[in-house]
């Protein structure tokens, strides 16, 4: 049996969708949809390759626990440490709250 590469996550919290606003891929809270697709760990790990790019202090708590935080599905990104060719790019924002630099 194969695993799901996407799953429907049918409920973002009001973090997610504000986060999508401050982003600004929406005006407004009202125009975030409340149900989005996403990649589930598996898929991800799937892929040979894997980039990410982060900028800006809004993410930098997250980048912590990504980064020194447990490898956990409460951060589902913090796996991504054990993939063979995954690079991150931070700027110094985002970067900001890493204990090592």
């Amino acid at each position: 049996i194969y695993p799901k590469l996407v799953k429907v996550n049918p409920y973002l919290d009001d973090t997610c969708r504000e986060q999508q606003v401050n982003d600004g891929w929406f005006k407004n809270i009202d125009e975030v949809p409340k149900s989005a697709i996403t990649i589930t760990i598996p898929g991800l790990l799937l892929a040979p390759y894997v980039f990410g790019t982060v900028p800006g202090v809004t993410k930098s708590k997250i980048v912590k626990e990504c980064l020194e935080g447990p490898i956990s599905l409460d951060c589902p990104a913090s796996i991504l440490r054990l993939h063979k060719c995954s690079k991150l790019f931070l700027d110094d924002d985002s970067a900001a709250l890493l204990e090592f630099k």
